[in-house]
């Protein structure tokens, strides 16, 4: 990711290798997108992040500020609307990060939104490929407990790379510009509602929340779940009926299947959509 550099002292031949690690991976990510629903405006999206790599591979200037702001926009509206389920949840979270940059800008502040995910970001890539492997076969008509276990193992690993990363940059940012009452940070990355969750000092529970993604996560690490394979399609139960930890959801087959996609979606968008705005100082600062 492009975090690790610092954008407006980079020298031109640093800003041209880093600006196209970032678009290859903008434009992979909405060639994935595109695979999986193909429509033209995700066409276009890509189309625009194309354009812009190959000026900048071919020593083109690129044209006039408005011009590039416009090709980053149809992008970034594209992956915030692509899945009517998860659209509302992207658009508080760019709004959250145009608030941020807001105050960024107003301040003179450094601005560095993914500190963590920077840290973790070989560890996360790898886990991506071993989830959407095991992921992709959960569409198959498979019933095998012990395959379902592995793919359990996986999901847990994903929601510790990825999920608690996203959570904790995002948390700390919205904390150091005064936006924490403004922004709910586990409603934005939950699916169905955020559950609660709690904290256990002096016999006294503090009430607390968290993801829908990251309950599932707790049921699944504790053994709090009831799997029944002989069901067509097959369904799993999730109930944590601790104090404090309230959870209680299920499931069939098809709709974990959708969960779990919608969940992969908002946070592999969010962390793409803060990839744009390094990707767009580059372009500005060093190419226009």
């Amino acid at each position: 990711m492009l975090q690790k550099y610092n954008v407006s002292t980079m020298s031109k031949d640093l800003a041209k290798k880093a600006c196209l690690i970032g678009l290859n991976e903008l434009i992979q990510f909405s060639k994935e997108l595109q695979v999986s629903n193909p429509s033209n405006s995700m066409q276009n999206a890509i189309n625009q992040m194309t354009s812009i790599k190959d000026d900048i591979v071919n020593e083109i200037p690129l044209k006039h500020k408005n011009v590039l702001e416009k090709k980053f926009s149809i992008f970034n509206e594209n992956i915030i609307k692509y899945q009517p389920n998860t659209s509302l949840k992207l658009m508080q979270f760019w709004n959250a990060q145009k608030d941020i940059m807001n105050k960024v800008l107003e301040k003179n502040l450094p601005y560095a939104p993914a500190k963590k995910i920077q840290q973790k970001e070989k560890s996360i890539r790898q886990i991506r490929e071993q989830y959407l492997r095991i992921a992709r076969r959960l569409e198959d008509d498979l019933s095998d407990e012990v395959f379902l276990l592995a793919f359990f193992y996986v999901y847990i690993l994903r929601i510790e790379s990825l999920e608690r990363n996203i959570l904790l940059d995002f948390n700390y940012l919205l904390k150091q510009f005064s936006l924490s009452d403004k922004y709910d940070v586990e409603e934005i990355f939950s699916n169905y509602g955020k559950a609660q969750s709690g904290w256990m000092e002096k016999e006294k529970i503090t009430k607390r929340w968290r993801t829908d993604a990251r309950a599932v996560r707790d049921c699944l690490t504790h053994n709090l779940y009831e799997l029944d394979l002989s069901k067509d399609p097959w369904e799993i139960k999730f109930d944590s009926a601790r104090k404090g930890f309230e959870y209680s959801q299920t499931f069939d087959k098809n709709t974990f299947i959708s969960f779990i996609k919608d969940m992969d979606l908002i946070f592999q968008s969010s962390k793409i959509l803060i990839q744009t705005i390094f990707v767009y100082n580059i372009c500005r600062i060093h190419f226009l």
